[in-house]
């Protein structure tokens, strides 16, 4: 679920979630964590609303780190923006560069854009 930006809980101390564009990460090591659920509550270490920016270069930087790359018609569907428009400038650089391809469907690393 992490790799493809989509919402996972996590369990247990030092562990993260991404649920409804919430990132949260519980404490650690586990004294830490324990201490509040003895007392009846559960304190987070850390707590993140993400903006949409976030979520769309998330997008990006996790669907170039598979094989498949980014689909394109997925980030149109989650966002409503085209990453090709959204993102001309990087992804320029990248295409001229020879490190990230793409076609109708997916944008993705090249064997040399992997390295």
């Amino acid at each position: 679920m992490y790799w493809s930006n989509e919402e996972y809980y996590g369990f247990g101390a030092g562990a993260h979630s991404y649920v409804k564009e919430v990132r949260r990460s519980n404490h650690g090591p586990l004294k830490k964590y324990m201490d509040p659920l003895e007392k009846g509550h559960l304190d987070y270490l850390e707590e993140h609303t993400t903006t949409v920016e976030e979520r769309m270069e998330e997008e990006m930087f996790l669907g170039l780190r598979k094989v498949e790359g980014i689909s394109v018609k997925r980030f149109n569907e989650k966002f409503n923006q085209n990453p090709f428009i959204l993102y001309k400038g990087p992804l320029q650089e990248l295409f001229e560069k020879g490190w990230v391809t793409h076609d109708e469907q997916y944008i993705k690393l090249t064997r040399e854009g992997r390295f």
